[in-house]
């Protein structure tokens, strides 16, 4: 939806828009727009717009229900109201940023039986991490990205890895514990844009050693 071109000489119900606002796209996408206005001082209260409330150039972003006052000498105020949304009705794609942190586990077989027997596991390991933010129209129902591009991350990779045996002295072998490598949602948060139908969701990924 293309935007209106501005005209700043008229009033809507007291308002009067202030040129030079300057709007941003936040970390998900999402178009912010902090519009001023001029406003009768004895009204300034009554007259914020609603949550919800379209803009008056851009109909597509939508009162957050944010707003800040700043007082002026004699009878106006300066009313700032946040409007959020995404300008031209096209979602954009997914902003993603990658890094590399350690994890480590463990796990032991042959409790149960002789010291010189048992096998205790100890990997340490260089964990791929992967963070997704994007934008959907609701609320999303589940991960997004899971399947993305043949995965939300590469494997992990061993950094060091030791065997010990239950008196605690270095052995070989495997025993009966298997590796599996692969990626491990670690949280998905989703917010809503208050006064649109968007939400913002970030995905953490991160590669992972399971030993069984």
């Amino acid at each position: 939806m293309s935007a209106k071109t501005p005209i700043f000489t008229g009033s809507a119900g007291g308002l009067v828009p202030i040129p030079g606002a300057l709007m941003t796209k936040n970390a998900f996408g999402i178009d912010v727009l902090p519009r001023p206005f001029h406003a009768p001082r004895s009204r300034v209260k009554s007259l914020v717009p609603a949550r919800g409330t379209s803009d008056i150039f851009y109909p597509n972003l939508r009162a957050t229900g944010n707003y800040t006052i700043l007082e002026n000498e004699g009878l106006t105020c300066v009313l700032t109201v946040e409007y959020k949304g995404i300008l031209n009705n096209a979602i954009p794609d997914v902003l993603i940023s990658s890094g590399l942190s350690t994890g480590s586990t463990s796990a032991t077989s042959g409790s149960d039986g002789p010291a010189e027997d048992q096998r205790t596991w100890e990997i340490v390991y260089y964990s791929p991490t992967r963070t997704y933010r994007y934008v959907t129209n609701g609320r999303p129902s589940g991960p997004k990205y899971r399947d993305y591009k043949g995965g939300p991350v590469n494997s992990a990779t061993i950094y060091t890895q030791s065997i010990k045996d239950g008196n605690g002295r270095p052995r070989g072998g495997t025993g009966t514990i298997n590796l599996t490598y692969g990626a491990q949602l670690n949280g998905l948060v989703s917010n809503p844009v208050p006064g649109t139908p968007y939400y913002e969701n970030e995905e953490v990924w991160a590669g992972v050693i399971i030993l069984r």
